[in-house]
């Protein structure tokens, strides 16, 4: 990996992080990178990995406004919380309509770290589930491609949508456009 691909996840994250304040209020418009997706809020982010297919919609943001300077005991970090819907889906045989085979609210959390190195506990539950699948999560609402700590291509696709009601959905709509890991690719916004 380059120093710029190391860089773009930062970037996502600093994107990410202004626009928390904002999330309910003035959406911004959903991106793509090299790493992940980020989805306009209170829209369907879907989400396949073979057979495997689910919606996520993030409801809520909280933000703890409680970052510090950092300690030797202490990150300093930001408390973050989202609460989000997932549903997940049975595609019909003939792959266009998808129907809920269960749904629930769930919430992801990034909190503060504290200890030393090995020792560190606290810190957080950054992961979307929904069908079985744990994503990776940075907040306001960035979901990843891959689910381990480092960025591998195990087969999850995303796409975004203007969907807001889970009876919405259409797998096959022309205008979806499912995304992977690409570690060449530079943030793009998606159209509208």
């Amino acid at each position: 990996m380059t120093r710029l691909q190391y860089l773009v996840p930062l970037v996502g994250l600093i994107l990410a992080t202004s626009w928390a304040a904002e999330i309910l209020t003035e959406p911004p418009q959903s991106f793509v990178y090299a790493l992940g997706v980020a989805p306009k809020p209170e829209r369907f982010l879907l989400v396949r990995s073979g057979t495997k297919y689910c919606a996520i919609r993030f409801l809520e943001l909280w933000r703890g406004n409680d970052a510090s300077a950092p300690t030797s005991m202490k990150s300093g970090e930001e408390t973050f919380r989202a609460k989000y819907e997932w549903h997940e889906l049975h595609v019909m045989p003939s792959g266009t309509r998808a129907e809920v085979q269960r749904s629930g609210v769930s919430e992801a959390r990034r909190e503060k770290l504290a200890g030393i190195g090995r020792l560190a506990f606290g810190g957080s539950d950054a992961k979307v589930r929904c069908a079985g699948l744990e994503l990776n999560w940075t907040p306001p609402s960035t979901v990843y491609f891959y689910t381990g700590s480092k960025p591998k291509d195990v087969g999850i696709e995303l796409a975004t949508s203007d969907w807001k009601n889970v009876g919405e959905i259409q797998i096959d709509s022309p205008a979806l456009t499912w995304y992977r890991l690409d570690l060449g690719r530079q943030m793009t916004l998606i159209p509208e």
